[in-house]
């Protein structure tokens, strides 16, 4: 992402799809946004870990330990106490950020429409991936989609409501049966 606005910033690309918090850097240095992405699609699982199962399969407890310390950096992220630190590190690694995009950029991230706190992938907005994919992947990429879609029917959405497995679990489910365990 930070390579799109970087050419879109000079002058490379006359325009490209950006993330939070890179729209708001666009935006502030007088780029106009013509439509966000969610208000046309809906849900979108645009930030996701990816491993070809030959790796996952021969590399259970460096994935599972990778799912593990991403869902506690994310619970870290989510305490209110962590903030500072947190848009500190933010800064440290993006110096092109001032302290005010810093801290709109964590307010749409660390809220139930930016990062998931629990990890859980949104089945929705992978739904949505796999469709816009198969318009527009390569062959290979959407030969693919069969594997994700025969997970999605394993996985529990997203929902408080629902009774069964919650969202925090979803991950790691997701890793088992994509090794076959």
């Amino acid at each position: 992402m930070l390579e799109r606005w970087e050419r879109l910033r000079e002058r490379k690309h006359d325009g490209t799809m950006l993330i939070a918090p890179f729209d708001m850097l666009a935006k502030a240095n007088g780029f106009n946004i013509l439509q966000y992405a969610l208000d046309v699609y809906g849900q979108y699982q645009g930030i996701s870990g990816a491993a070809r199962r030959s790796w996952a399969a021969a590399n259970p407890k460096k994935l599972e330990a990778y799912i593990r310390g991403y869902r506690e950096g994310l619970a870290w992220l989510f305490e209110p106490k962590n903030k500072d630190e947190a848009i500190a590190i933010f800064r440290r690694n993006l110096p092109q950020f001032s302290e005010g995009l810093a801290n709109q950029s964590y307010s749409v991230l660390v809220n139930p429409r930016g990062f998931a706190p629990d990890g859980a992938l949104s089945i929705q907005g992978v739904r949505r991936v796999l469709a816009l994919g198969a318009n527009t992947a390569s062959q290979r990429r959407c030969s693919l989609i069969p594997c994700y879609i025969t997970t999605l029917d394993i996985m529990r959405p997203r929902n408080a409501n629902e009774p069964g497995e919650d969202g925090s679990r979803q991950a790691t489910d997701l890793f088992h049966q994509l090794i076959g365990a």
